[in-house]
């Protein structure tokens, strides 16, 4: 594979890129932070196939240049399924939560949020819980408990967890073992 430095303005964006919410705060942050750890990914004719909001981040980065990969052996038509399929990927990822709490209880210093990643919102979601959106619509169908336990290793994280767990799921009673 080879990687070449691009002027930003040399890429193409895709017109009908069908991703519609893009986490571009969240990527500039991991730029920021990692420096880049994937490139963008464009056809034979400079279109973006992925990395929409990599090209968006290094835009509010300021960046001049960029990292690409031509995807020069793909079709047409493989550039637009591919363009969907690396979409789809985190829609049908689920997390191992025992070990994301593990992973993140580590980095007590580290304000996940800021990479695109709800802890609390995860939390909930393994208990058959919707986080509150901020909407007043019905949540008819969801699971609703009226406890949740949460299991931890490292009890010098006990505190913070139970503080977050409480604080995401006001009104239930929430157990710390």
């Amino acid at each position: 594979m080879q990687i070449e430095l691009w002027p930003i303005d040399k890429l193409i964006p895709y017109d009908n890129n069908p991703r519609k919410k893009q986490a571009v705060n969240e990527v500039a942050n991991s730029i920021k932070e990692f420096g880049w750890q994937q490139v963008i990914t464009v056809d034979k004719e400079n279109v973006i196939i992925i990395g929409h909001t990599r090209r968006l981040a290094a835009l509010k980065l300021g960046l001049k240049e960029v990292p690409v990969k031509v995807a020069s052996e793909l079709t047409p038509e493989q550039c637009r399924q591919l363009r969907i399929a690396d979409n789809a990927t985190s829609a049908v990822s689920e997390w191992e939560l025992e070990k994301l709490m593990q992973e993140c209880a580590a980095m007590p210093e580290v304000e996940f949020k800021d990479f695109g990643l709800d802890l609390e919102a995860e939390l909930l979601k393994a208990q058959g819980l919707m986080p509150d959106d901020g909407s007043e619509e019905s949540q008819e169908g969801v699971k609703q408990n009226d406890k949740i336990t949460v299991i931890i290793d490292d009890m010098s994280q006990k505190a913070e967890i139970k503080a977050a767990v409480t604080a995401a799921i006001e009104g239930l009673e929430a157990h710390v073992k």
